[in-house]
């Protein structure tokens, strides 16, 4: 931000205080917003692993997920849709006004007293943190919506990947209910075997006829 500014807007007193205080938030708000975007881009990063999993679960599994766990898998890929573009919104780069150029404080200290300079150096700092308040505002917004999205995705794929571990129990517990039927079927007898129980069933037959 630029300095000029006409002469007389600034009180006659020690400036320090509040020119400490000016920059001091400024300082402190490019790192709340830095936060946020950590913040925002964690949950972006954490909900498409979480949805790749869902998919890469659904590619080897396909016959598991059952009307219940596509609907559930829908929904969670709708939760990430919605929750990348909040993320993205919000980390999208716009103009951030960083204080008084340092050019312009440099020369104005060939010309301008040290206590009105704070007072410009000051009121730069002020006029940038309110310029900065709205992406501040924007990002909290943002990373509101986006964690409570990420929460609905986590509770959707746990309760789909619930419903696939079911599938696959109750397939297997169906598999083995089929054992004993299977158990009581006939045995055929290899073939090898057959000409001895061939023989075996005429042994009645030739005692009968030696008698």
């Amino acid at each position: 931000m630029t300095l000029e500014s006409p002469p007389g807007e600034y009180p006659d007193r020690d400036p320090q205080m509040f020119y400490e205080l000016a920059r001091e938030r400024h300082a402190a708000q490019a790192e709340t917003l830095s936060v946020l975007d950590g913040k925002l881009g964690l949950l972006l990063s954490t909900s498409s692993a979480r949805l790749g999993i869902l998919v890469a679960v659904y590619a080897l599994r396909p016959s598991a997920f059952d009307a219940t766990a596509k609907t559930l898998f829908v929904a969670s890929g709708a939760a990430w849709v919605v929750l990348a573009a909040f993320a993205v919104h919000a980390l999208w780069h716009r103009p951030w006004k960083s204080g008084p150029l340092l050019q312009k404080v440099f020369n104005l200290h060939f010309s301008e007293d040290e206590d009105r300079l704070k007072w410009r150096v000051a009121n730069a700092f002020w006029h940038d943190y309110n310029h900065n308040q709205g992406h501040e505002e924007r990002k909290a917004r943002a990373l509101h919506w986006a964690l409570r999205l990420f929460v609905l995705q986590t509770a959707l794929v746990v309760v789909a990947l619930f419903l696939v571990a079911m599938s696959d129990s109750d397939k297997t517990r169906h598999s083995r209910y089929l054992g004993p039927a299977v158990r009581g079927a006939p045995v055929l007898a290899p073939a090898a075997e057959c000409p001895r129980v061939l023989e075996s069933a005429d042994l009645p037959h030739s005692s009968i006829r030696g008698a």
